[in-house]
């Protein structure tokens, strides 16, 4: 499903006392979109999971560089979300865990990058209110190393005749969010992508899944 598609139906989803009619959309649970909507604040457990490829490095290429790889990471979040002001209550809870890197590969005919370091794709270091969802403060650690300088057009010297020193960084990412539906969408299959055992909604965005589980608070 497009994520444009994805955010009409949400953006439907969060209207009180809106009854999505589209063909795809399957048995709603009437009682339980009234005990949902009836409550102001509920409280989210979210698990973000991210699978994709990213630089390791950071910092300007004058030649071709290899430092890309196939990276996972996981984060853990909770906190309290008011339906009707979409807006955090209280102090959120926030579980970072390590980035996982696959190894990169070299470009042809050249040595192996080296990393000296580990590599942290996301910590999410706060959350703040970015209505219709939440915005993260995300940090991104680059580790150090060196890049193999590859063969000059001319002289016969092969790719890792001089390497260069990259220095370790940390950099601010930006953009980075996540819808919240409103928890009554859990009734109404078809609006948001539900989890097999009901209890969970399901979104996808810029290569993370996030997994919302809302639970009642008052």
């Amino acid at each position: 499903m497009s994520l444009s598609r994805t955010l009409t139906r949400v953006l439907i989803a969060m209207l009180p006392g809106v009854v999505w009619s589209a063909p795809q959309a399957g048995a709603q649970d009437v009682n339980a979109m009234a005990k949902w909507t009836a409550l102001t604040v509920v409280h989210y457990r979210v698990a973000g999971e991210f699978s994709g490829e990213a630089r390791v490095f950071s910092f300007s290429k004058p030649f071709p560089v290899a430092d890309s790889a196939l990276v996972t990471d996981r984060v853990e979040i909770e906190f309290d979300w008011d339906q009707n002001e979409m807006k955090l209550v209280g102090k959120p809870v926030i579980r970072n865990f390590p980035s996982k890197v696959a190894a990169i590969a070299p470009l042809k005919g050249c040595p192996g990058t080296k990393l000296e370091g580990a590599f942290e794709f996301a910590t999410v270091t706060g959350l703040k209110d970015m209505p219709p969802g939440v915005g993260l403060d995300v940090k991104r650690d680059h580790p150090g190393g060196a890049v193999p300088h590859p063969a000059p057009e001319t002289g016969g010297a092969a790719c890792g005749h001089a390497w260069q020193t990259v220095a370790p960084q940390s950099t601010t990412v930006q953009g980075s969010g996540f819808l919240v539906p409103r928890a009554m969408a859990l009734a109404m299959p078809g609006v948001v992508p539900i989890s097999p055992d009901g209890r969970s909604l399901s979104l996808k965005e810029r290569g993370w899944t996030w997994t919302l589980t809302p639970t009642t608070v008052r």
